[in-house]
């Protein structure tokens, strides 16, 4: 048995105003075109769904069985509606994206801003708020519901409410300004040689920080920065004025040891390798966030 859906649905509202004139109102339809429908109904489902009178229509035995399981499915359809409008409405919110700030400038214009503007122009009505902050930040925050995603650097936790995509690794070097040349540069150099030196990193909080401090204390060592910066941009820059040593990504380094304006250390000791990921909170419904998320993935991995 194949009966049209509209049949239904005319069937329900003329079932619950009793009326087909009513009916015929809400549905914004015709008297005639209403009873039609019924008739149609009753022909194809071979019995009398109402009784009619000149004060309205009542529900027969088997009009009220149907009219039961009707009104279920109806519901359910409003539900259905409700929780796709809910979805789609969030397409007209502004997500909000935390950057780590061990972020190298490099790493958001060439493997971050490229899909969101992708994701942008295909959704126009999604607003962004970009913020910076520690990776260990940006987590608690992303699980609190403070952001929407975020890109941070390695770190290790264990929270299975925050999923994790790893979209690329990277390798950190030291480096230090031409003051330091004669010293340090030609040469192999231990980490316990550098504590001698006035060192830049990342403030205490970060993700960078804590591993750059684990590194030092593996050696029986205490960090003791002589500057700390809030990003790999300050800190490249202080290194560039002779102000210190530090460790940055060796892609965000690379056109400033070929300039000359720095010089890479070469470390006897071997740099952990460190990752860049984008995180969301799993309890997240937005199709908006999702989309995004799934763009910026993508190109990482295309």
């Amino acid at each position: 048995m194949s009966i049209s859906y509209e049949y239904y649905k005319i069937f329900y509202y003329v079932a619950r105003y009793e009326s087909f004139n009513r009916a015929a109102k809400v549905l914004l339809n015709s008297q005639p075109n209403i009873a039609r429908a019924i008739n149609n109904l009753e022909s194809e489902l071979d019995t009398t769904l109402f009784e009619r009178s000149h004060r309205g229509v009542t529900l027969t035995e088997p009009g009220k069985v149907l009219y039961e399981y009707i009104s279920e499915a109806h519901l359910q359809i409003q539900a259905g509606e409700e929780a796709l409008s809910k979805m789609l409405g969030s397409m007209q919110e502004s997500l909000s994206i935390g950057f780590s700030i061990s972020i190298t400038d490099l790493t958001v214009r060439n493997r971050i801003l490229p899909p969101i503007r992708e994701f942008s122009i295909s959704h126009p009505k999604v607003g962004l708020r970009i913020t910076n902050n520690s990776t260990p930040s940006l987590i608690e925050g992303v699980n609190n519901g403070d952001y929407d995603l975020a890109i941070i650097t390695t770190t290790a936790h264990s929270d299975s409410s925050l999923r994790e995509h790893i979209l690329y690794t990277f390798n950190e070097i030291p480096i230090a300004g031409n003051a330091y040349r004669r010293e340090l540069a030609d040469r192999p150099v231990s980490i316990k040689e550098l504590i001698n030196y006035p060192l830049i990193t990342l403030v205490k909080g970060s993700e960078t920080f804590s591993l750059h401090d684990y590194i030092f204390a593996s050696s029986g060592m205490i960090l003791n920065p002589y500057i700390e910066t809030y990003t790999m941009r300050q800190s490249l820059a202080f290194v560039q004025n002779d102000m210190g040593i530090t460790a940055i990504a060796e892609e965000y380094a690379q056109p400033a040891i070929d300039d000359g304006s720095i010089f890479a250390i070469d470390l006897i000791e071997n740099m952990p390798k460190r990752e860049i990921s984008i995180i969301k909170n799993t309890r997240t419904r937005s199709h908006a966030t999702s989309a995004l998320l799934n763009a910026i993935v993508k190109h990482n991995r295309d």
